[in-house]
């Protein structure tokens, strides 16, 4: 089967990695079938990485395109958060 591999690695302030893995975590337990997500954190060395192996077909990719966008603007919502 051929399989679509996405690693996203974000490298940042501890606080912003707990908070992202504490609003992902949950909602990454349960994923569909054929499709894996794991997550990698490191609060110490500022780490957060999350790998999503889906099956070439359109309906994973765009499942594994929207827990990328989540994340992304998660980050987002955090960094401005902690601005002010």
């Amino acid at each position: 089967m051929n399989q679509l591999t996405l690693i996203l690695e974000i490298r940042t302030r501890s606080e912003i990695v707990d908070s992202l893995y504490k609003s992902m975590h949950p909602d990454n337990l349960i994923t569909l079938s054929n499709m894996s997500i794991e997550e990698e954190v490191d609060s110490r060395k500022g780490l957060y990485r999350i790998t999503i192996r889906v099956p070439l077909n359109s309906r994973y990719i765009r499942s594994s395109r929207q827990t990328l966008d989540e994340i992304l603007g998660l980050v987002t919502v955090i960094r401005r958060i902690m601005k002010h």
